[in-house]
């Protein structure tokens, strides 16, 4: 199958209505359950149309930049294909999503259920697309990893990137770093506008209302890298987590955008220490956090365009 932007769409548009017949079906009598269902109803709505669309209109601004239109051409692409591609890639990246719920439940997969089958929603997009008989490297792969925290390593362990000519590796980074990018974007100008409001950070419990960040997501952030998951623990980490991509873009229409609503971000972290929590530490955590994102970057980008030398 070879896709194309209205066969993408109307993927899309299929499998959320699908989903929402599926969610509606599992309405609990039970008011703090039917609650908890609800949430997943809006969110799942929000991370399969109006979050896709954004990711589009971002990679529409990244269409227009010299640098990648004279990357296409020295990739020896279609440029009229590879635009398409692109958009592709903003609406499908993030179907996986449309799985991340047990709809015995209509609850959201808890973390056990995840560890059991190795679930992540950039690869269960990936796989969809595989189901659907997509096979273009330059729409799965990206998308299979726009998520990755270490994408060089990630991508160079697939046998799928192994198997493919140097030539053929160029244009999955160089697709890959459009996904990435717009993705990031799209994040940062919404976290900047309504902080974490309907994200699922704001769900759950781990994710405590202090005025922190945490020790392991500073020293990370400080290192140029993107904190993990697993050692945030309150929602000023979360926040700084996307205040930390803003440092890790790839083109100029993205650093603009970045320069533009970082000061966003960081009135939301502020805004987690009130005069009943005021809290030195977490001042001086933000105040060196914020100066360090605020300097120039030397390479500001997680992906880069390394292929590992031993691989084809």
């Amino acid at each position: 199958m070879t896709l194309s932007l209205p066969k993408a769409k109307s993927i899309l548009k299929t499998m959320l209505r699908e989903t929402r017949l599926k969610l509606e079906a599992t309405t609990s009598a039970d008011s703090k359950t039917a609650e908890e269902q609800l949430k997943v109803k809006k969110w799942i709505y929000r991370k399969s149309f109006p979050h896709p669309y954004m990711v589009y209109q971002c990679t529409q601004d990244l269409k227009k930049e010299n640098e990648l239109l004279s990357k296409i051409d020295t990739l020896g692409l279609d440029q009229k294909r590879a635009f398409e591609v692109m958009d592709i890639n903003a609406y499908l990246h993030d179907i996986g999503r449309l799985r991340e719920v047990d709809f015995s439940t209509g609850l959201f997969l808890n973390n056990e259920q995840k560890k059991q089958t190795n679930f992540t929603h950039a690869r269960e997009s990936y796989v969809i697309l595989k189901e659907l008989g997509e096979k273009d490297p330059n729409i799965l792969l990206p998308i299979k990893y726009h998520d990755a925290r270490n994408f060089d390593e990630a991508i160079n362990q697939d046998s799928e990137f192994q198997n493919l000519s140097k030539p053929e590796k160029e244009k999955v980074l160089f697709f890959s770093r459009i996904l990435t990018d717009a993705d990031k974007m799209s994040n940062i100008l919404e976290v900047s506008q309504k902080g974490l409001l309907g994200r699922l950070e704001l769900m759950d419990p781990k994710y405590k209302p202090e005025a922190k960040i945490s020790p392991k997501v500073k020293e990370a952030i400080l290192k140029g890298e993107n904190p993990n998951r697993e050692d945030e623990t309150t929602r000023a980490d979360a926040l700084a987590r996307f205040a930390t991509w803003t440092k890790n873009l790839d083109f100029e229409a993205s650093k603009t955008v970045a320069k533009q609503y970082m000061n966003g971000i960081f009135n939301h972290i502020k805004a987690e220490m009130t005069p009943q929590n005021e809290n030195q530490a977490f001042i001086k955590d933000v105040s060196e956090i914020y100066t360090y994102l605020k300097e120039p970057a030397q390479r500001p980008r997680i992906i880069t365009n390394k292929i590992n030398k031993t691989r084809g």
